[in-house]
């Protein structure tokens, strides 16, 4: 199949892509894209490389990277046996099912609260991270399915110091949004364990103790760096998953070879063992608790990252994914 891959990416990524380049105002979109691409931020081209590596013909397009005219002529184009959109809030129902129309079928990833169901109508197929939202969609008569978030294992073959960081988070804290119980619990750390660090965007007030162990924003390749110098590393959901493990930061920092701390949720077990290969809180005290008993038994540590390591590169990976979604990709089409 000729498929087109197009996902968005924060403004941060597209600054660092375009400073320092002089020909960036007078490049081609393909070559705008593809210079963002490098950063390996987010998704990066992951989904387009698993469908390469399986024997589709596969395009990868970055909205935002170029322009609005240049977005809606890349979406609009044709010869396109499907397209798969992961960032289907972007535009108008109207807009997608004029896409829909181009090809043999429009899919839509939605890993985050959906833009509605309107929206989600234009669409021959849509598959989400957060499961309470696959019987929503479905019972509106939208063909809807499961599909979790994933790791790419290029992001092993780049060279790395030492574990020297013994426990982080990377991503955005602040109070007075969908982060508050995850800020609440990191804070807890921050405070109170040594050692401790975070990166990312600070998107509301911070208690003294995150203000003083943050150490910048980082994204794609640094970011990765981070949690592959990492022995711990801790993930927060938002309020929007709804008590349900769905962010990409689970599968990076096993991926990466730390020890993934997670809050507990209802479908972590179809993911990851507790206790084997990922470690489960339910409240601040408890996630301090956790760090500083694996602090204190590497041996423990060694055995649970590396279990869940093992896991996210056996059953986590895009290429897994990838392969669901095509089978159902050709159910649709048929």
């Amino acid at each position: 199949m000729r498929i087109m891959s197009c996902d968005s990416v924060y403004t941060q990524a597209i600054a660092k892509a375009a400073a320092g380049d002089g020909g960036w105002v007078t490049r081609t979109g393909e070559d705008r894209v593809a210079r963002v691409l490098a950063q390996r931020f987010g998704t990066w081209d992951s989904l387009g490389f698993a469908c390469r590596a399986l024997g589709h013909d596969a395009t990868d397009w970055l909205l935002g990277a170029v322009s609005d005219d240049a977005d809606d002529a890349a979406l609009m184009a044709p010869g396109f046996d499907v397209k798969i959109v992961q960032d289907v809030g972007r535009r108008s129902p109207e807009f997608w099912r004029a896409v829909r129309d181009t090809c043999g079928a429009l899919v839509g990833i939605v890993n985050h609260k959906h833009p509605g169901l309107e929206t989600l109508r234009a669409f021959s197929l849509t598959t989400t991270a957060f499961p309470h939202q696959v019987a929503e969609i479905e019972a509106a008569g939208i063909p809807c399915r499961y599909l979790p978030c994933a790791f790419d294992p290029r992001h092993l073959n780049d060279a790395v110091g030492p574990r020297d960081l013994p426990v982080t988070f990377c991503g955005s804290l602040g109070f007075g949004n969908v982060w508050d119980a995850g800020t609440h619990a990191i804070s807890a750390v921050a405070e109170r364990v040594p050692g401790f660090h975070w990166w990312g965007p600070r998107v509301g007030r911070l208690t003294d103790g995150l203000q003083k162990t943050w150490r910048g924003e980082v994204y794609g390749r640094a970011y990765v760096e981070i949690l592959r110098r990492s022995v711990l590393a801790i993930n927060r959901q938002g309020s929007t998953t709804v008590r349900q493990t769905t962010n990409m930061r689970n599968f990076e920092a096993t991926g990466c070879g730390a020890v993934l701390l997670t809050e507990a949720s209802e479908n972590l077990g179809t993911m990851f063992s507790p206790w084997e290969e990922c470690v489960p809180f339910g409240d601040p005290n408890e996630l301090v608790t956790h760090v500083r008993q694996l602090l204190i038994q590497p041996s423990l540590t060694t055995k649970i990252a590396a279990a869940g390591q093992r896991r996210t590169l056996e059953s986590h990976t895009y290429a897994r994914r990838a392969e669901v979604l095509l089978e159902w990709i050709r159910d649709v089409r048929r």
